[in-house]
């Protein structure tokens, strides 16, 4: 599914890239951004190479990447 619900901003992103974000929620690998509005994925902004690397270090850790 493509259910991004429980982000505020979830309905933001791209038709294309609703599945993908919602596979790599549910999976653990991107939790959002903790706002005072809820939390936030920030579809279409640019993203700092320690935010990839977190994603990337944790889809090792669940064994999505070997």
């Amino acid at each position: 599914g493509d259910n991004l619900s429980a982000f505020a901003d979830g309905g933001d992103a791209s038709a294309w890239s609703r599945a993908a974000f919602a596979w790599a929620a549910k999976k653990g690998l991107v939790q959002g951004y903790d706002t005072p509005s809820g939390k936030m994925l920030s579809p279409g902004e640019d993203v700092a190479r320690e935010r990839v690397a977190v994603v990337l270090m944790r889809a090792f850790e669940l064994g999505l990447l070997k």
